[in-house]
């Protein structure tokens, strides 16, 4: 009951609208406000209330919001080990990324001939939009 969340806005995102309907299915979702500076939603559900507040750089106002950021970082860095390792097995050329951009394409490079014999298709690997 009238719950407040606060959440770090992501990369040049204003709309959420869709992710909240998805994730709060049949509940009454309102729109405040959707621009660079906040993105601000009211999920309803009967008598119940939560507020969602998209900002950026929330994780510096908000306790909460900054040790999440910092167990999602350190999760992800455990994660893109365990992703070199696999790969690294199977293309042991190939150098390790961190999965950025540039460098998440370089190595999808030097894999490539590993990716096909195992036939795991790109979109597994890297966001096709």
């Amino acid at each position: 009951q009238d719950l407040r969340v606060a959440v770090d806005k992501q990369g040049g995102r204003d709309d959420y609208e869709a992710f909240l309907r998805a994730n709060f299915f049949g509940c009454a979702l309102a729109t405040r406000r959707q621009d660079s500076a906040s993105s601000e939603y009211v999920v309803r559900e009967g008598a119940r209330r939560m507020e969602v507040v998209f900002r950026p750089g929330a994780d510096a106002r908000h306790l909460p919001v900054a040790l999440g950021s910092m167990v999602a970082k350190y999760v992800r860095e455990l994660m893109m080990e365990m992703f070199n390792d696999f790969w690294l097995q199977r293309a042991p050329e190939a150098r390790p990324t961190a999965g950025y951009y540039t460098d998440g394409h370089r190595f999808l490079r030097e894999i490539e001939g590993a990716r096909q014999s195992l036939g795991t298709p790109l979109e597994l690997l890297a966001r096709c939009r």
